[in-house]
C-alpha cells in the first residue's frame, strides 16, 4: 500500500440549523489528497445531527 504524501478537506456550502434540543449540520466536501506525486480529489458530503 502506497502512503498518502498530502491530505487536505475543503468544505464548501455549509449549513447548520437547529429546533429544540436538536441541531444538524450538513456540508459538500473535497477531499484533497497526493500520492506519488498525482494529486486526486475525491467529492463528497457529510451530514451531522446531534
Amino acid at each position: 500500500m502506497t502512503p498518502v504524501n498530502y491530505i487536505k478537506v475543503d468544505f464548501e456550502d455549509v449549513s447548520v440549523s437547529s429546533q429544540g434540543n436538536v441541531a444538524w449540520a450538513s456540508a459538500q466536501m473535497a477531499i484533497n489528497v497526493k500520492v506519488e506525486g498525482q494529486k486526486i480529489t475525491i467529492p463528497g458530503g457529510v451530514t451531522y445531527c446531534i
